[in-house]
């Protein structure tokens, strides 16, 4: 799985399970879980891990779920990032998966033209560059590997 400066977006029904994974980041988590629930793309579940958060992050995080039913907070003890990731998963019932940092928050129709994407170019695996405007594209399939430009975000709004 991607680090920090990619976004990952697996195919694994018709819609996304978007899993967000944390611990001790009371100062990001609120506006990274605002970015989610406020996609243009409605047909969505959030999927919020704690890795044995020891700040407020976790009562912050049971506060959005309090507000918005699509949101699902589980807790455990501190297992490392693979482990919690491999255990959101666990709990995802959704066509495609959307891996985002609980330190980071994406643009409002992001989740939208990853969509538009996957079906343009039958993708089986999107990264996302989070440094940049611009989405460089890979669709894998065995034995072939290509690499395509997708569109920027400058007209989204976060």
């Amino acid at each position: 799985i991607p680090k920090a400066e990619h976004e990952y977006l697996a195919g694994v029904g018709a819609q996304y399970d978007s899993e967000l994974v944390y611990h001790n980041v009371k100062d990001y988590v609120g506006k990274c879980l605002d970015s989610v629930v406020r996609q243009k793309y409605k047909n969505l579940d959030v999927l919020v891990v704690d890795d044995g958060s020891t700040d407020a992050s976790r009562a912050i995080c049971d506060q959005y779920a309090k507000q918005d039913d699509r949101i699902k907070v589980f807790h455990q003890k501190n297992q490392g990032l693979s482990i919690t990731r491999n255990n959101g998963l666990q709990a995802a019932s959704g066509e495609y998966i959307y891996f985002l940092d609980s330190d980071d928050w994406i643009a409002n129709n992001t989740l939208e033209i990853l969509l538009q994407e996957i079906k343009k170019e039958s993708a089986d695996v999107v990264f996302m560059d989070a440094k940049s405007s611009i989405f460089p594209f890979v669709r894998y399939n065995p034995g072939m590997i290509s690499r395509t430009s997708g569109p920027t975000l400058s007209s989204a709004t976060l």
